[in-house]
């Protein structure tokens, strides 16, 4: 399978999965009618969310950083490689960001659905 196709097949999955979490909010929030309950939950799962989100891009932010700058220069063969594949690390990370923040968004509202 050429990267073409995956970046396609990526894309059509993307969109299904947005486009079940927007149903499901939608439907539990006429369930609710929109209640204080209802908004709360949405505000946890957001909160969640951008939280989760730090929390896996801080990481790869810190090694970006670190590499760009020249500090691994002892780590020759580290750099090479990231520096090689930088490109596609950049767009697997810009493809995989949103897929990332729908999952998340659609366990978050389902965990705080069940609980509160």
């Amino acid at each position: 399978m050429n990267n073409e196709n995956l970046i396609i097949w990526f894309l059509a999955l993307l969109s299904i999965l947005g486009y079940a979490t927007m149903l499901y909010e939608n439907k539990n929030r006429a369930a609710n009618q929109n209640d204080e309950r209802w908004q709360m939950i949405t505000a946890k799962a957001n909160t969640m969310t951008l939280y989760s989100i730090w929390f896996l891009l801080l990481p790869i932010a810190l090694i970006s950083l670190v590499t760009y700058t020249g500090f691994t220069g002892s780590l020759a063969s580290f750099n090479d490689i990231l520096k090689k594949n930088s490109a596609l690390f950049m767009l697997g990370v810009l493809f995989v960001l949103p897929f990332l923040i729908a999952v998340l968004r659609i366990i978050f509202l389902t965990k705080y659905n069940r609980e509160l």
